[in-house]
């Protein structure tokens, strides 16, 4: 295994792409499929990176984003949170504290660039 993946996202289409897609790349997935659940994740687990979906049932991704940054410390343990949304912007995702920003649908070669961008574990 090359590292662990936290993806938060609802649909369950999405959920098993991105499950499928990482895993073939390497990578543990774990699926949160709500903004409390890739909170409570985060906080439970060390992991490379975080995909983040916008929409999520009760609290937000932005929301999500934000309470994970609340609870890390500055430096080495600020894992990266890339927001994946179809609704949203760069510059709302970024505000929330996310790391960088693309728009759904996420094809696998995009998931590739997104892994070598900001996934350190992938190289």
């Amino acid at each position: 295994m090359k590292g662990r993946i936290l993806v938060a996202e609802d649909d369950k289409v999405q959920q098993f792409y991105f499950l499928k897609s990482l895993s073939s790349f390497g990578f543990e997935v774990i699926v949160a499929a709500s903004g409390s659940e890739a909170v409570e994740a985060a906080g439970d687990g060390k992991y490379d990176m975080i995909l983040m979906d916008i929409n999520l049932p009760g609290l937000s991704g932005f929301d999500a984003a934000r309470m994970i940054r609340d609870r890390q410390c500055s430096g080495t343990n600020r894992v990266p949170i890339i927001a994946i949304s179809g609704r949203y912007g760069r510059r709302e995702c970024l505000s929330a504290g996310m790391d960088d920003y693309y728009e759904k649908p996420i094809l696998k070669p995009q998931l590739a660039k997104i892994l070598h961008d900001w996934c350190p574990a992938s190289s």
